[in-house]
Formats: C-alpha cells, structure tokens, sequence
C-alpha cells in the first residue's frame, strides 16, 4: 500500500483527480470486503464504499502522511457502518419484526452447488496447474507452503496460480448465484463506483475539514473474533475468497474513468455512473466469449456403470480416465460419469485395472456402459432372541466400506427375514434393526464371485425410545447432523450392538425404537462439507455429548447441544533430526466404555510443520492420552479438557541444547540494537534481539549445528553468515570494519511510457558462489522511487555484489549490470532504461500448416537445471507470454501429440519475440508412478534422447490427479533419469514404438 499513500499525499497536495482514482483502484477491493459483511445486502454495501471515499475527500487535511492509509479508511467505514446501525434502530421496535429464520435447504443446496462447480471447474484446468489450484484453494496452503511440498521456487508457484486462475474463471459458471460470489468486486461495480467518488470531487477550492475518529482497534478484533464463532460465515468467507481471487483477474483499465474538469462540481446520480460502468465492461466481456469460442470444439464421454448380475446401476464407484487430460471421479446415482476433453484415444479405468478403451470425437457423446462381474453373493438372515426369522428388518451398511459412522439403511428383510445381495466389492460390513428390539451385532462378510455367503443376524432384547433435537453452537437447529448413540459394551459373545447411528432431518430432530432401558450416552457430530480424496471416514467439524438413564415407558426426550470444543497446539522438540524421520502428534479418548468405532472417530490427529508446530481444533471435552511421535521415540500423556479450552503442549524428543551468542564490533564493543537468526536444515528462522552487552541466547535447540546470521537491522541485508554448533559456551562473533554496513548504492530509473508510481525497484544480493544457504532468505530488499525525478538510493549496505531490478506488477522490465561495493563507499549505477514489458509468442503448426493448441512451454535460464512452466495464455494463433524477463531462456516447447522441440530466445523490454515451429505428431506416452511403488515422495523425471537432449522433463507424486502425465515422443531409444526428494537418481533406458495407443511408462 505504499504506492497508495504516495498518491493520496499528492491529492493532499495538488486535489489530482487522477491520483485519487489510483488510491480507489488499490483500496476498494478491500474495503468492499468489509463493507460486505457489515451490510444486509449488496446495496447497502456499494453506499459504505462510495460514502468512505467521499468522507475521505472531505478530510484528506487531517490525514496523517506518516500513517498507513488503508486502516484509516477502514476506521472510516466502520464509523459509518455503525451510523447506519444507529439510525437503523431508532425505527420500529424489534420486538415486533418477524424473527429471522434458519438457514434451509436452499441456501444450504446453493453452497453445495457452488462448491461442486468450483470442484468440477478445477478438474477441467490442465493438469499443469491443477496440483497447484488445489493445493491452494482446496487445502489453503499458501505459496511458501506449497512450494515446500512440491520442491518448487516460490515464484514458480505464484506464477501457476496466477495462470490456473486465469484458466479456472473460463470454466466456473458466472450466472452461479451464491453469497461467496457477491462478496467479490467485480470490474464493472469497480468502474461504476470509481466514477461516483471522482463525479462528486471539489475542483478549485478544498472541501470542509472536520475532525474524523481513527480506527477503533478493539471493535475491529472484536468483528474478526465474532467471525471465527460463527463456523457458517467462516463458510462464507472462504468462498468469497475464493471468488474473489478467480474474477478479479480480468482486464481493467485504471484510467477509463476520465477525470472531471476544473468546473462546478456536479452530483451524478449512481445509476448514471453504473451505466457508464457497463459500457466499458461490454467490449471486456465480447473479447472473453470471442476467446472462448476460438477453443476448438471437444468431445463428450458418458460413463455408465452397471451390475452384471442385476443389472443395476453402481453409484459412488471411484474411477479414472485418461485422455488428453487425467480425469478422477464418482459415479453419480445412476451409475454414470461424464467428463469432456478433445478428440484422441480414452482409457477407462475402475480399481486399478484397465477396463476399456475408446476414442473421443469432437462435437460428439459418446456413450459407452461398463458391466461388473459379481464378486460378492450375499444372504442375510435376520431372526430375534428365541431364533425367530424377523420380517421387514432393516439392513444397516455402506456397500464397499468399512465400519464406521455412516451407515444407512440398504434393504429390508423380506417375509422370511432374509436379505440378499449381489454386489461387485468383495466386502461388505452389514448390521440389522428393527423397533422394539436392540439392533443385532455388525458383520463382515467377504466373497470370492463364486460362493454364497450366507450371515445370521441376531437381534437383541426388547427396547424403549429416545427422541430430541440437535442444536447447533449458536443455539440453532442442526440440519443433517449424525447421531450415535453408545450402549453398553458387552463382552466377546455379545451378539448386540454396541452402537445406534441415527441422521438428523433438516430440522434437526432425530429419533430411535431401539435403545435399550438402562444409561446410555448420546453423541451428536456435524460433518464437514466435503471429503477428501483419501481420507477414512469425514472428521466431525462440532461435537456434543450427553448422558443420559432411558425409562422402561414412555419417549425420553434428549436435547443435543454441540461444542466450540477445545484446542491443543505446541510445538514438537527433538534432539536429532534426519530427512527419514516421521512427525506424528495424536490424541486418543480415554475412555474404556466407548466402542473401538467411536474411539476412532473421535480421535484426531495434527500435521506437523517444518519448525515442529502442531494444532489440534474442536476437540470433545473429555479424557485424552496425547502422543508425539518422532521415528521410534513416542512421548505420552493425559490431558484432562474442557469446552472452549486452550492448551499448550511441548512435547521433548532427546537432550536439548541452546546456542549463546555475543555480537561485538571491530573495536571491541557490543552491539546492542543487533539481532541474529539462526535456521536448521529443516526449521524456519528463529530471531533474537541483542541486548544491551551484545548477547541473544536460543533455548531448546533440536540439532547440531545451525547457520547462523548476524544483522544490523531487522530490514537490512545480513551482515555475516557461518555455522555453529549447539554447546554449552558462548559464540563471540566479532564484526570485522570491513563487513561493516556502510556502503550505499544509487541511480536513476528512466521510464519510456510508463508511469514512475506503477514500478517498483529492487536491490539484489549476488550470492552466486555463497555456502551458507540461508543467505538466499535475504538476498532482495526493496528501494523507493521517486516520483518526480526516478532517483533511489539504498544506505546501510554490507559489502559483496549488488543488481537493481525494475519491476511493474511482479513482471520484470530491466536490470542493471552487478556491481561490487566496498564498506563506505557510494556505487551511482547510473540511469536504467526502461520500457514496457517483453512479449513471447510461441506459434506451431503441424506438418499441414494447422494450428497446434494446448501447448506447455517450459523454460528454463542457464546455467540453472530446472524447468519451469512459462505463464501465459492460448490465444487464437498461439500461445503468449507477457510475464517473463528480458533475459536469455531455453525453452521446451511440446503438446500432448507432437514431439517437444527445444529452443533459446532472448527477449527485449518492450518488444514482441516470435517463435515459429514445425511439430511432428509422435506416439503418445503416459509416465505414471506404479500401483505398488515404494516410493511415496514426489520424484522428477527426465528424458534424454540418443543425442542427449532434453524432450521431457516433469514431476509425479501420489496426489489424486498427478501421479501421470501425457507427452508424445518420437519412436526410437530415450534414457530416463528419475531423481527422488534424497537426490537418489535412477538411470532407466526406455524404447518408445510408433503406434497410435497411448504406450505406458510405468515408474517405481
């Protein structure tokens, strides 16, 4: 936001129209979030923004320069917010307005349909970004996170968001009516507003200056607090974000609201504005449908999978098909899968084995029905205590599941109490109730597709009733919720049930005939929305818990109210640490009367992060045995929790060391307002502030040696950098005069055709030769520019070799040479040319001059070994990239059916480089990881042809949807080289056909 306080002082200064419109470009996104959740509907919200900027205008005098403007226009927001509730309330008395009523099932299908599109929207983005969406949309992993996981750059991960982004607003749905969607602020809204604010500015003399409140700081955190209690707008919220991150990428003109004259002001009305408003947006959105038009038209395959042996359809059967693309799914109700991609051949795949094969025409359905043999012929035979058949007995199971909570009713016993099945899994776990009764024990029964099985099912003895509702932590009514109720553990040859599970209705209410007399405790849980590719069984989002005595007569009326839960979070301390070494942290209910399937689902588990950190929410109040577990070694212990409690836990691995350390100048004396980081192999920076002798002390230290470094200050480079080892004594670390920073470097940024308050200059560490890895952390600090004169200047340098870059929206536009400075002395590094950014566009075309799409291009910048995916976009006569440097590249240019053809370009600033290419058609070659590959770990591939050129290079790992991808390669002799997270290489020779079928390369 520094940019924004620059220009609001020059308004302060000069009343330029046109610097006020830039500070509403940059600030409006972020205040419309807030406005849109202190207001009741979009309205009301487009008044909070418009007001704050004309409040604004009136009191810019009293605006601070040395405060951050975006928290005094939030203050000012807020105010007016709460005017609004003010007089809002004077009105009629709320006692006598009609309560507001419960979330139904529409607004409820309304979200789950926005979350199905968003799921189906990242499915059909190329698989090149697809790891990366979901890793950030789906999972929340930030950029840094995500580059950790994947061995990426962080740059490189910004970039394929920002690319995925661009390819996910293609595919969402923009007629979607959800609130996430409202919450965003789209181009046409921001236009109109924009043209509102700057219709009402004063010309000529200064508007009237009253006193306006800062921010309330506490109100605020008391908002945020309330957000976080209130699990369904935290929902929200999270959809709003992410609609807001996948629309407000399209193009927008700043300037396309011209600013108002030196005349009268005059009020513009909000429709005028808005109106204007859609007349710039209608030229944006014609070029977004002529863009979606030039995609070349795809075929449609429709999947339907039936019993052989009844010829009904299987629902929920996981399957795969790869095409151009790798797509992952469910079969719906009826049995069918439904995916689109481009012409070529299809394999289907269901349970790992290869089922058939097709091709895909363009413009076309295709519809092709998958018949699964028999592997399980079941007979359930249900009868009561005195072995009494019990007809229509309801049977209780999960076809192809496991015993756990969500169990449904899957038949009913005919008149002879028996219940027969033909399905295609080969397990299937059953139970039977009945009212009136106590259900009968659950089963296993497994199948070989020839034998019947035949199972008998006992009930148990007579039973009473229990009914309530379950409410939710704000008091509500909690539609959908899953109740269990725990009986009596009997022991071994018990033939009863041990649990009851029950589904609330959409109103909350749940009720059972088969709990029997005596105590019995009642759980209420609410499911999270959605589940994850490999997870179990869905963890409980709120929990409640009830105990409760059922009588012999009448309906025992039970209310369920669920928990906030409590909280456990720390951190993981270990002496010794290795790359192989596994971090586990789990707690387990304490409970021996709880059933071993309850046990399990109440129990929770936490990730661990690099530094050892670990979090554990909405925990059941109750008994737990915590454990940490690091390799062989597992620290235990009991924790005693409570609802809503907060509770740290250190767990300790091994002896424990710390790392003293004094920091001394070249004469001798201590430097006190220094600090010092210290970072291991695996752990984030630890920081520390000397005190007044010069001496920072870091406890709890989990390894060997660490890498140290030494700063001036907490925004400066690092001054001097070594390794140390965990001990006892003291590290005097005695800063030489000629490490000193005292250098200071500066220069001029000349701009043709751009704007000097839209670029941004950086000073960059050269570290190329540098041992101390964690000097790369702090190698670029950013510089002012002035807006005037395009002068900077950086003070406080250490000695070593320094590069300026200019940069305009993260898109760099030049560098200047490096230049090596000296302590105490001044490096002028002249005046750095700079124009727009460069343009690559890539066209290919096959042997008949067409047009070749979908293309990847991978670059990569000596002498680095990496490849990384260029940003860009497929445009109709090409693919162009406006987003990478002016520097040398080799690039790797391939599609999912010509061979990859290598190229070097050089790029110039302000210039547009084009490469033409001839691709030939290959045979297309799908690398995958093998079903039974020990390896778990993400691994990079390589392929070399016989001259040692490089034709594929790309990364597997056991996420759903990545662990293949499709190149085409000429036939002949390649060598493959497959490098492991250790740095293991395996060299692996690989002979390519020529055949038209995808020819697989399966890894281990």
């Amino acid at each position: 936001m520094r940019k924004a306080e620059r220009d609001f002082e020059q308004f302060q200064r000069t009343h330029d129209a046109r610097a006020l419109g830039r500070v509403f470009d940059r600030c409006a996104p972020l205040l419309w979030h807030l406005a849109a959740h202190l207001s009741r509907d979009q309205h009301e919200a487009e008044d909070l923004v418009q007001h704050t900027f004309l409040r604004a205008i009136e009191n810019a005098a009293s605006w601070n320069v040395a405060r951050p403007l975006l928290p005094w226009l939030l203050g000012i927001l807020s105010m007016l917010a709460r005017e609004t509730r003010r007089k809002e309330r004077r009105g009629p008395d709320p006692e006598r307005l009609p309560r507001p009523t419960v979330a139904g099932p529409e607004q409820e299908a309304t979200w789950r349909e926005f979350e199905d599109a968003l799921v189906t929207a990242i499915g059909k983005v190329p698989a090149a970004y697809r790891e990366t969406l979901t890793l950030h949309l789906v999972h929340g992993l930030s950029a840094s996170e995500i580059a950790e996981s994947l061995g990426l750059r962080q740059g490189t991960v910004r970039m394929r968001v920002h690319r995925g982004l661009s390819q996910l607003k293609l595919h969402l749905p923009r007629g979607l009516s959800t609130a996430g969607i409202a919450l965003a602020m789209n181009a046409s809204l921001r236009a109109t507003l924009r043209a509102g604010v700057l219709a009402q500015l004063p010309c000529g003399t200064a508007a009237s200056v009253t006193t306006v409140g800062t921010l309330l700081t506490g109100n605020m955190l008391a908002f945020l607090g309330v957000l976080m209690m209130k699990k369904f707008l935290l929902i929200a919220v999270a959809f709003a974000v992410i609609a807001l991150l996948v629309w407000s990428f399209g193009p927008y003109d700043a300037d396309a609201v011209e600013a108002p004259t030196s005349k009268a002001p005059r009020i513009r009305s909000f429709h005028a504005a808005k109106a204007d408003a859609e007349e710039i947006a209608v030229p944006q959105r014609k070029r977004i449908e002529a863009r979606r038009t030039a995609v070349r038209a795809k075929g449609r395959v429709s999947i339907r999978v039936v019993n052989e042996a009844t010829g009904k359809p299987v629902a929920g059967l996981s399957l795969s098909c790869t095409a151009r693309h790798v797509w992952y799914g469910q079969t719906d109700a009826n049995g069918t899968f439904i995916f689109e991609d481009d012409p070529g051949l299809a394999r289907i795949e269901i349970r790992g084995q290869a089922t058939t094969k097709l091709r895909i025409e363009a413009g076309k359905t295709i519809e092709h029905e998958l018949r699964l043999p028999m592997l399980l012929n079941l007979e359930v035979r249900v009868v009561d205590p005195d072995q009494n058949p019990v007809p229509g007995a309801r049977i209780l199971g999960e076809p192809g599941g496991y015993a756990n909570l969500r169990w449904d009713v899957i038949g009913l016993a005919d008149k002879k109490g028996i219940w027969r099945h033909k399905s295609i899994y080969d397990w299937l776990f059953v139970g039977a109730s009945i009212d009136g009764r106590v259900p009968a024990k659950s089963r296993g029964a497994k199948g070989n597709g020839a034998e019947k099985v035949v199972m008998r099912l006992q009930l148990g003895a007579l039973a009473s009733s229990v009914s309530g509702t379950v409410l939710d932590i704000g008091g509500r009514p909690c539609s959908g919720a899953r109740v269990v109720i725990q009986l009596p553990k009997g022991d071994h040859r018990s033939k009863s049930a041990e649990l009851v599970i029950l589904k609330a209705d959409q109103n909350g209410h749940y009720e059972s005939r088969c709990v029997p007399v005596g105590p019995c405790e009642i759980f209420a849980m609410r499911e999270l929305p959605w589940q994850e590719f490999n997870s179990v069984s869905r963890r409980p989002r709120h929990m409640g818990r009830h105990r409760v005595e059922i009588p012999e007569t009448g309906v025992k009326g039970v209310n369920i109210q669920l928990l906030e839960g409590a909280v456990v979070h720390g951190q993981v301390h270990a002496a010794a640490k290795a790359e192989d070494i596994r971090y586990h942290v789990s707690l387990d209910p304490d409970d021996a009367s709880l059933s071993h399937v309850l046990a399990s689902e109440l129990a929770r588990s936490a990730t661990v992060q690099n530094d050892g950190s670990f979090r554990i929410e909405n925990l059941l109040p109750g008994r737990y045995r915590a454990r940490s577990k690091v390799g062989d070694d597992t620290v235990t212990q009991k924790l005693e929790l409570r609802d809503r409690q907060v509770y740290r836990w250190y767990p300790a691995h091994g002896e424990l060391q710390q790392i003293a350390v004094r920091v001394l100048g070249p004469n001798g004396s201590s430097l006190s307002a220094w600090s010092v980081c210290i970072s291991g192999k695996d752990e984030s920076f630890h920081r520390a502030n000397c005190d007044d002798e010069g001496r920072c002390r870091f406890d709890k230290v989990t390894r060997d040696s660490y890498e140290l470094l030494v700063f001036a200050r907490e925004d400066a480079f690092p001054v001097l950098a070594r390794i140390v080892r965990a001990s006892s004594a003291e590290h005097v670390i005695r800063i030489p005069a000629e490490l000193m920073p005292t250098a200071k470097v500066k220069g001029r940024i000349v701009a043709k055709g751009l704007d000097l308050n839209e670029l941004e200059a950086w000073v960059s560490r050269d570290l190329r030769g540098q041992t101390i890895q964690a000097m790369g952390q702090h190698r670029r600090k950013t510089v002012r520019i002035d807006p005037e004169t395009g002068r900077f200047e950086y003070r406080g340098l250490p000695p070593g070799r320094y590069v300026v870059e200019v940069q305009k929206d993260r898109t760099p536009l030049g560098f200047a040479a490096p230049r090596h400075v000296v302590a105490k002395e001044t490096v002028d590094f002249g005046d750095i040319v700079v124009g727009g950014p460069p343009i690559l566009r890539i066209v290919a075309k096959d042997s008949r001059g067409k047009l070749v799409r979908d293309l990847l291009v991978q670059g990569r910048v000596p002498p680095r070994q990496h490849w990384d995916q260029l940003p860009g976009e497929q445009v109709e006569n090409g693919f162009v990239s406006k987003e990478m440097p002016p520097l040398d590249f080799e690039l790797l240019i391939s599609s999912p059916d010509t061979i990859p053809v290598m190229r070097r370009v050089r790029l110039a600033p302000a210039r547009e480089t084009v490469i033409e290419i001839t691709c030939t058609k290959g045979t297309p070659c799908v690398f995958e990881l093998a079903p039974d590959s020990s390896n778990s770990n993400s691994v990079r591939l390589t392929v070399r042809d016989a001259q040692r050129h490089l034709v594929v290079s790309g990364t597997l790992n056991w996420r759903p949807g990545y662990r293949s991808f499709q190149r085409s390669l000429g036939h002949g002799k390649y060598q493959m080289e497959v490098t492991g997270k250790n740095g293991a290489v395996k060299r692996i020779a690989l002979t390519v056909p020529k055949q038209e079928e995808l020819f697989r390369v399966s890894l281990q």
